[in-house]
């Protein structure tokens, strides 16, 4: 199977991936899956900040 490669030079994704040039849509993929649980972690915090209140 042929893996595609995503060029990231002068993109954002350039800093989480300092050694690379190219990545992966599987590692893509990951990262998207990674920051959306942090996202979620992020909005249950506030959940909870506000019904501190």
């Amino acid at each position: 199977m042929n893996e595609v490669f995503i060029d990231i030079r002068r993109t954002d994704l350039e800093e989480l991936f300092p050694n690379k040039d190219l990545i992966t849509v599987e590692e893509l993929y990951i990262l998207a899956v990674e920051q959306s649980v942090k996202i979620e972690e992020l909005k249950e915090k506030i959940k909870m900040l506000k019904n501190e209140e």
